[in-house]
Parts: structure tokens; C-alpha cells; sequence
């Protein structure tokens, strides 16, 4: 069975299997997404908005929970390239 996360805002469905982080898959699909420091979590230009139930998610790791501080995301603003592709995910890319 497959699994998949779904970006919202262009309707669209993505597959994935072992990809370690949202933006590995966004980039293997070729979605365009800003990611300055190259998946680092440095540069927060891969932020995306969780769309699903944010009790679904993992806590920010450390790396992510200080971009996070730093730049005063919300709670559903994660960085694509900190966050794992969980099964049924619902994002929108800004």
C-alpha cells in the first residue's frame, strides 16, 4: 500500500517510501520549494503549513525548534527539509 502526503494548494497526491524528510520528496517529485542552506535547517526558506491535525506531528527536533524561535513560526509552520512525510499528511507550500 501506498503511502502519501497531499499539497493542498495544488491539489496534488505524492507517493513516497523512504524519503527522510518532506523536502527530499517535494524535490524528487520536482516541486519547487526555496531551500537555501541546501536542507540544513539554518536558512527556514522551506517552511511549509501543516494543513492535518498538528497532533499528528513529531516535536520539532532541536535545529528546527530554533529556526522555528527565531523566525516566531506558528504552530503549523514546520521546515520541509526537519519534518518526516507521514502517511496522509496535508501541506500547502507558501
Amino acid at each position: 500500500m501506498s503511502q502519501q502526503i497531499t499539497i493542498v494548494n495544488d491539489d496534488l497526491d505524492l507517493s513516497f517510501k523512504n524519503e527522510a524528510s518532506i523536502l527530499e520528496l517535494l524535490l524528487k517529485h520536482d516541486i519547487n520549494i526555496d531551500h537555501s542552506c541546501g536542507g540544513m535547517g539554518s536558512c527556514g526558506t522551506c517552511r511549509i503549513l501543516v494543513k492535518s491535525d498538528l497532533k499528528v506531528l513529531p516535536e520539532r527536533n532541536e535545529v528546527e525548534l530554533e529556526r522555528a524561535e527565531d523566525l516566531q513560526f506558528e504552530a503549523d509552520e514546520r521546515l520541509a527539509c526537519q519534518l518526516c512525510p507521514l502517511n496522509n499528511l496535508k501541506i500547502e507550500i507558501p
